[in-house]
């Protein structure tokens, strides 16, 4: 029994003593975090989170504009907005994604918007 006990405890203390050498950090970090697709930088720049932004794109965007009531979805990702819906014009269409780009906070715009009878 003493033997299992000093065999864990020098085994411990390698183990520590090894990662200390080789200069791992104590806690593992995804392998994303420093570069250029952390989705965390955004919250630590002060910018709104994906459900802040679709609030504020539903009521800048949509406040003068007639469009029917659920005709349009808003979803956003990582300050990404995506509008998907029918709507009754091709102007319509333009004006949507441009004041959608003009919400502060809103990174990117994909259209899938399209007219009535489109694909």
């Amino acid at each position: 029994m003493k033997r299992l006990i000093f065999g864990l405890g020098l085994g411990t203390a390698l183990a520590y003593g090894w990662r200390r050498l080789v200069g791992a950090s104590p806690e593992p970090q995804p392998s994303w975090q420093g570069t250029d697709n952390d989705p965390e930088d955004r919250l630590r720049a002060g910018d709104p989170d994906d459900a802040t932004l679709v609030d504020r794109v539903e009521s800048q965007v949509f406040r003068d504009v007639d469009v029917p009531k659920g005709a349009v979805n808003v979803n956003a990702e990582y300050g990404k907005v995506v509008l998907r819906g029918e709507v009754e014009s091709e102007d319509l269409i333009q004006d949507l994604v441009q004041r959608t780009r003009q919400v502060d906070g809103v990174s990117d715009v994909e259209n899938l918007l399209h007219i009535p009878g489109s694909a």
